[in-house]
């Protein structure tokens, strides 16, 4: 017979595992029949102690206690708790949650350190291109300012030289003959000459 793990099935609780020479225990006293659902290994089908066991030397039990005396007790030192079902499938259940929670951790730290780096100068290069938005509207409201001034300079210009224009127009028609072009003073302005009649 194998010599792996055994688990008895007894009143719906499943018991073990148990080793091949508990097994023969169990058997000799009447606590494991033909009857009794066993299973090899972990991985196993259930099956009748029957088909797995060899029960040929053993005699009709007297008084056995039957599959019901799950789980045994005595000197042997075989007794185990109940297992639940849920037992081989709990323990791969917590070791890969705790796998994966080292993963997150060891994966999301990394990249929490780089977001923030990458907020950080995203915020920098906003903050800078603010300065310069600024910087640029500013300039352009001095140019503007600068345009508008020399539109009225240009404006100003135009209004004095109509004037003198006009002047010059009136003088010359009380004198009865054109009048020279104003000269020029040492500073650059303009002054009319004198209105003298020419001579014929």
């Amino acid at each position: 017979m194998p010599s792996e793990s055994w688990y008895v099935l007894a009143a719906g609780q499943q018991y073990g595992p148990y080793p091949l020479a508990a097994m023969e225990q169990f058997v000799a006293e009447g606590r494991v029949t033909p009857q009794s659902m066993l299973r090899q290994g972990e991985t196993g089908d259930w099956a009748p102690a029957g088909q797995l066991l060899d029960f040929s030397h053993v005699p009709a039990p007297a008084g056995g206690s039957g599959p019901g005396g799950f789980p045994p007790a005595g000197p042997l030192g075989y007794a185990r708790a109940p297992q639940s079902s849920r037992s081989t499938w709990v323990i791969p259940v917590v070791v890969g949650g705790v796998c994966l929670a080292l993963f997150v951790i060891c994966l999301g730290l990394p990249m929490l350190f780089f977001f923030f780096r990458v907020s950080a100068a995203n915020h920098e290069f906003k903050r800078e291109f603010e300065k310069r938005r600024q910087q640029l509207e500013a300039q352009q409201v001095r140019v503007e300012e600068s345009r508008k001034a020399t539109e009225q300079v240009e404006k100003e210009t135009k209004k004095a030289r109509k004037e003198f224009e006009d002047q010059r127009k009136e003088f010359e028609a009380k004198a009865g003959s054109p009048i020279d072009e104003p000269a020029l003073k040492p500073d650059g302005a303009k002054v009319p000459a004198e209105a003298e009649p020419r001579s014929p």
